[in-house]
């Protein structure tokens, strides 16, 4: 009897023995993973200073370069989806029969997307483009945190804010025609970087790129594009240095 007792003590010790084994084995892997998405977010943003450098003295050398550095890569699924702030001289995929206009008379392009400086990302839902922030009339305009509702979480929009610029929005430019495999590959880096609730890639994805919750924009050849919904975030989005914000469009040549 005490052979026996002495045998289930020692297999539960054993067993105490493999749990916090294991738990110290989760801890080190989320680090581990934590430490690899901060490199990967790195190297890509130093070659996104790169590639905008070279832009920049390719124009003031009077030509424009037809490859970049940013224009011939892709970021995997299960990979670092970083970036910065997109800005004009970022290389995004575009579809096709929507090239960025140059737009000519007084009363402006028919469609939208002829207008300057509007990109659609072929990564984007329909109706969904990058659009100026310096084209974007807003009739009720933030002028700070004072003017955002008791009900609304402003830490969190902050957060979702940089999330769109940092890690969304430079995944689904560098994703080609492929939006789902960028859902998927949000979910797995919110489980590896333990997030949840409203502070996810996934849920900052739906929450700018849902048909309801998105920004909109609409669109007349005369007045150009006024906003209609998501004052708050654009706000958010200029102060973070955003020069261009995704919105959904509706209007002239939609």
């Amino acid at each position: 009897m005490k052979l026996a007792q002495d045998k289930l003590d020692e297999a539960r010790r054993g067993r105490e023995i493999i749990e916090r084994a294991r738990e110290v084995f989760r801890h080190a892997q989320i680090k581990h993973d934590t430490v690899v998405d901060r490199e990967l977010l790195r190297g890509e943003k130093m070659v996104r200073e790169a590639d905008e450098r070279t832009v920049g003295y390719q124009k003031s050398m009077g030509s424009s370069p037809s490859v970049t550095f940013l224009s011939g890569a892709t970021l995997g699924s299960g990979g670092g989806l970083g970036g910065s702030v997109v800005s004009s001289n970022t290389a995004i995929p575009i579809s096709a029969g929507s090239d960025v206009g140059s737009g000519s008379g007084s009363s402006g392009p028919l469609s939208w997307r002829d207008a300057p400086g509007v990109v659609v990302p072929v990564a984007f839902p329909a109706g969904f483009a990058l659009v100026p922030v310096g084209s974007i009339a807003d009739t009720d305009p933030v002028a700070g945190s004072q003017d955002f509702d008791s009900g609304q979480d402003l830490p969190t929009l902050k957060w979702s804010a940089n999330a769109l610029l940092d890690v969304v929005l430079p995944a689904l430019i560098g994703a080609g025609a492929d939006l789902d495999s960028v859902r998927v590959a949000l979910s797995e880096k919110d489980l590896r970087q333990g997030l949840s609730g409203e502070r996810t890639y996934s849920r900052t994805l739906d929450g700018f790129f849902g048909d309801i919750s998105a920004m909109k924009v609409g669109y007349t050849p005369a007045a150009g594009f006024d906003l209609q919904n998501g004052r708050h975030r654009l706000w958010l989005l200029k102060r973070l240095g955003a020069e261009q914000v995704p919105v959904r469009v509706s209007g002239a040549g939609s």
